[in-house]
């Protein structure tokens, strides 16, 4: 009798094994993944509310993934960056955004868009505009490939401010742009920084096309930076967006700002 108990026990225990093992496999049977960096730079928009859902109105927005104005997650790899990255397991995604804290029943989403995310694809979606008259930019990136023995970075810009056309220039070289004319709505190519040694800092002026006037100023401190017992450089051979954001001629915190956000 005993003996037909622990059968029993061992029958039942590799039962509920297999159940868990086929239904994990089932569940995480995907065809691949796709990733979209998110940018939330809607002015008058302090905090926004993703939602991947069919469902109306909003659901799960307090576990949601919520995009502060102007912040493009850490360049840090041990750091954290869901709070603007996302992946997604089907090809064509619909996102509604709102206006965080503003997600009751009768709520309306900022903006309602269906982004076609092939798996294996790397895209960058940029909200813009006002509160009034929100907008998007959609990029699906094409990224450097960096060998090791590359010692560079890449970068880009996007222009957020509406009625504003730049040129990007190093300070000191005033008459030498990186980017010119770049439009709003307008993403760059990419473009390759030498970070030879133990890195470099580069400070870029912003400048508005049409008088020449200074807009703002963006570093990218490149440097290498001790972490433990070593030194890494979180720009060395990455792919990295300067996105221009705000609204032109204002102060505060909606002046005109740069952040920089990892493509990779």
């Amino acid at each position: 009798m005993k003996k037909l108990q622990q059968f029993k026990r061992a029958f039942l225990f590799m039962m509920i094994s297999w159940m868990l093992l086929t239904g994990c496999t089932k569940d995480f049977d995907r065809p691949g993944v796709a990733s979209l960096n998110i940018f939330n730079g809607i002015v008058g928009a302090t905090t926004v509310a993703p939602d991947m859902s069919e469902a109306s109105p909003i659901q799960w927005y307090k576990t949601s993934n919520l995009l502060l104005y102007g912040a493009a997650g850490n360049l840090n790899p041990t750091t954290n960056r869901n709070n603007v990255q996302f992946n997604s397991y089907s090809g064509m995604q619909r996102f509604k955004f709102f206006n965080y804290p503003d997600t009751l029943a009768h709520s309306k989403p900022l903006l309602d868009v269906v982004l076609d995310l092939p798996v294996g694809t790397v895209s960058s979606l940029y909200l813009t505009g006002t509160t009034e008259a929100p907008d998007t930019v959609f990029a699906r990136d094409q990224l450097a490939y960096h060998s090791f023995a590359d010692s560079v970075t890449s970068l880009r810009m996007v222009n957020l401010i509406p009625e504003l056309t730049v040129n990007v220039n190093q300070q000191g070289s005033p008459d030498e742009n990186e980017w010119s004319s770049l439009g709003y709505k307008s993403i760059s190519a990419f473009r390759d920084f030498s970070l030879t040694g133990t890195g470099a800092k580069y400070i870029f002026e912003i400048k508005d096309a049409a008088t020449g006037n200074l807009v703002t100023t963006a570093t990218v401190d490149a440097a290498d930076r001790r972490q433990s017992t070593s030194f890494i450089n979180y720009y060395r051979f990455k792919n990295l967006t300067m996105i221009l954001y705000g609204k032109a001629g204002n102060t505060g915190a909606t002046a005109p700002k740069v952040a920089i956000m990892s493509n990779n």
